[in-house]
Formats: C-alpha cells, sequence, structure tokens
C-alpha cells in the first residue's frame, strides 16, 4: 500500500490495486458474517422470551449471545465456532431466511410437556421406592408392637390368674361389685335417656295456643255434651205418644288432654273459633245419638161377662120356671204397641281422634302431646 493513489483511486481502490481489493473482500466477507450471526441471534432471542426458565431456546440464546460477545477478539475462529455450533443444532426457518415464529413456539412447549413428563416419571419412581421403604418400616414397627402387646397380655394374664389363686374370695367379691356397678350405669344412662328425651321434646312439642283459647276450645266441646245429655233427658216431650221409651244410653265424658293434643296437632297455634269445625267433627265421631219407632201387634186378656138361661123343670119334665145366671170369661184381644229406642253411644275420644286421618308422624306427635299434657298440667 506503498503505491501513491490519485484522488479517484482513493474513492475506489479495488479498481485499481488487487491487494486492497482482497483487503476489502475479506472484510466484506466479515461483515456479511457479523451481520447474519447479529440477525440470528436476534431472532433467538425472540423466541427465548416466549419460553420459561430452563427451556431449550432459552439456553440457545445465551450460548449464542455469548459467542457474539467474543466476535471482535477472535475474529473468523469465533465466526467457525458459531458456524458449527449452528450446524450441530436443528436447522430451522430463520437459518432459511425465514422467520416463523410459531413453529419455534411449538417445539419449545412440546419440549417443555416432554421435561414435564420426565419429572413426572421421577418423581413416581421416587414416590413408589419411598412407599415400599415406608411399607417395610411400618410392617417392622407393627410386628414389634404385636410382640410387645402380646408379651404385656400374657404378663398381665398371669399376674390376674396369680392374683386369683391367692384371693378366690376377694376376686369373687370385686367381680359381683362390678357387675352391679354396670348394672346401675346402663339403668341410669337409660333413665337418663328417657327422661333427657321428655324434657328436650317439650321444648319442640307443646300446646302452642294460648291457655284461654284452649280453656274455651275444652268449654265448647263441653257444651256440646251438655246439649246432648239435655236432648237425651228430653225424648219423652220432644217424641211424645209412645207407649214405652227404651233407653240404651252411654256416658257423656271425654278426655280434655286428647282433644287439646288433637287439635294442637290439626291446628298448632290455634283459637277456639279456628277449631270450631274440627270440635265438631270429632263430637260426631266420638257421639252417636238414634232413636227408633217400633210398632208391634200385641194382645191383652180382657173379662168378659156372659149369661145363660136356667130353666127350672119339675117332676113331670115340664118347664115351671126359667131365668139368666151370669158367668165370666176371658178373651184375648189384640192392640197396637208403640215403643220409641233412644241409643247413644260413646266411642270414645281416641276413636274419634284415629277418625281424622293422622299420618305417622301427626299420630306420634299426638301421642306425645297427650303424655306430657302439652306442658301445660295446669289448664285441668
Amino acid at each position: 500500500m506503498s503505491k501513491m493513489l490519485s484522488k479517484e483511486n482513493v474513492r475506489n481502490p479495488t479498481k485499481t490495486d488487487p491487494d486492497i481489493k482482497a483487503i476489502v473482500r475479506k472484510k466484506t466477507y466479515r461483515q456479511r458474517t457479523m451481520e447474519e450471526v447479529a440477525k440470528r441471534v436476534q431472532f433467538t432471542a425472540e423466541n427465548a422470551t416466549d419460553g420459561e426458565d430452563g427451556d431449550p431456546a432459552r439456553e440457545t440464546a445465551d450460548t449464542t449471545i455469548d459467542v457474539v460477545s467474543t466476535v471482535g477478539r477472535q475474529g473468523s475462529d469465533t465466526v467457525r465456532l458459531y458456524s458449527s455450533k449452528l450446524k450441530s443444532r436443528p436447522v430451522c426457518a430463520q437459518d432459511h431466511g425465514q422467520r416463523d415464529p410459531e413453529k419455534a413456539k411449538a417445539r419449545s412447549k412440546k419440549l417443555q410437556k416432554e421435561r414435564i413428563r420426565r419429572n413426572y416419571a421421577r418423581s413416581a419412581r421416587e414416590a413408589q421406592q419411598g412407599a415400599k421403604t415406608a411399607g417395610k418400616k411400618t410392617a417392622e414397627v407393627g410386628k414389634k408392637t404385636a410382640e410387645n402387646v402380646e408379651s404385656m397380655v400374657m404378663t398381665a394374664m398371669r399376674k390376674i390368674a396369680e392374683f386369683v389363686a391367692e384371693h378366690p374370695i376377694g376376686t369373687l367379691i370385686a367381680l359381683l361389685l362390678i357387675i352391679i356397678l354396670l348394672a346401675v350405669m346402663c339403668m341410669v344412662n337409660t333413665f337418663g335417656m328417657m327422661f333427657g328425651g321428655i324434657s328436650g321434646g317439650s321444648v319442640s312439642a307443646s300446646y302452642t295456643a294460648e291457655d284461654r283459647e284452649i280453656l274455651r276450645a275444652e268449654a265448647a266441646y263441653k257444651a256440646k255434651e251438655q246439649e246432648l245429655l239435655e236432648k237425651v233427658r228430653s225424648v219423652e216431650s220432644l217424641y211424645p205418644d209412645y207407649d214405652e221409651y227404651v233407653y240404651d244410653t252411654d256416658g257423656v265424658w271425654h278426655d280434655p288432654w286428647s282433644l287439646i293434643s288433637a287439635l294442637t296437632v290439626v291446628h298448632e297455634d290455634f283459637t277456639a273459633s279456628q277449631a270450631q269445625e274440627t270440635i265438631n267433627t270429632l263430637f260426631r265421631l266420638q257421639y252417636e245419638f238414634k232413636t227408633l219407632a217400633h210398632t208391634e201387634v200385641r194382645y191383652r186378656t180382657e173379662e168378659r161377662t156372659g149369661y145363660s138361661l136356667v130353666e127350672v123343670i119339675d117332676e113331670e119334665g115340664n118347664v115351671v120356671d126359667s131365668y139368666y145366671r151370669a158367668y165370666t170369661y176371658y178373651v184375648q184381644v189384640p192392640y197396637s204397641y208403640s215403643i220409641l229406642y233412644v241409643t247413644l253411644v260413646d266411642h270414645g275420644i281416641e276413636e274419634a281422634v284415629a277418625g281424622l286421618g293422622f299420618d305417622e308422624d301427626e299420630e306420634e306427635l299426638y301421642e306425645y302431646l297427650k303424655t306430657t299434657k302439652g306442658g301445660k298440667e295446669h289448664l285441668f
């Protein structure tokens, strides 16, 4: 390069000097190589951002960046090293000058799935190995525990046998005391459950109506019973002109607790007016009043008087006198006889309640309310 160059040659030295032309070609090749490397580094770095930590794309980007960072210090050797690394990895679309980030991203996801699958398989193997080890240890511990328990049981039984042999009477007394104690405990638990159930049920199952409404309902039922009694007593005036009245009547009475319990099941919180229809139904089901008229032909004996002719005859057979003599006789005379049969049947309040058609739950509630008197024993 010691030659003098003209201005034209300085502007374009490759036209004149072949050495300078070779140098320029060498620099131009290096520049093209560096530009190609820079493009590949940029593409690899962009693909690396789509992956996670440990992604092959990120690792490739880091390696390439390390190679590029040394460019300029090692020159063409570095470029050859980078070219060999590029040849050792699969050729992607960027190597052909095309940019296809979707394929690179799909490949990255595929590699990531394979890595997850390998990690899962390794974890499964480790867990299985740990389970086998834990099972062996558990079996050993269980075996030792069983041996210890067996030894303790045998020792206890041996000591108990020795104590029984030395103290037979004391052992018998202790067994009797234990049996008595267990019996008492069972009885206490049984009664506790019974009374506990009753006390707990009294809170949730009791008469919900007010006291005055309960008393009014009871009074309404009693009023109907009183009317019935008055009707029975007044039969002869209500049904006159009968020769005979035949009475067949039961007593008139009901259990107030059964009545109010039934009304509570049907109406819950009721008033006397609201429960009147049910009261009428129960009364009709409990009491049955009926009369039956009957007429029959009867016969009575009547006394009658008859007369017979009496003639007086002399010795010669002549009638010298005659007269009538009275006599009495009896006859059966038919006549009509009218009878009125009066019947009053009390089926009982329980049968009346059964006629309401309670289901199983309602029947159970009814029995419970009747037994506990709805928690209002002071009413009746």
